[in-house]
């Protein structure tokens, strides 16, 4: 996949689910407040949480971007 790669996908409660990677950390999750959601992502090993940027980083390792999409 192509290291400037951005992935959009509607999720099914509404909203947007973007997945970008980033050369500096590995890859970028951002999508609208969803409680859910933020459940998920915090069961993935190696979560960080850019409170300024608002939005989830994680390194790209063990195939994550593929269980991602």
């Amino acid at each position: 996949m192509d290291e400037n790669v951005t992935i959009a996908k509607e999720n099914k409660h509404g909203g947007e689910i973007v997945i970008r990677k980033d050369d500096s950390f590995g890859l970028i999750l951002y999508f609208p407040y969803n409680p859910l959601h933020i459940q998920a992502v915090k069961r993935i090993p190696g979560h960080r949480w850019d409170p300024v940027k608002k939005y989830w980083l994680f390194t790209n390792s063990n195939g994550l971007l593929e269980k991602l999409l």
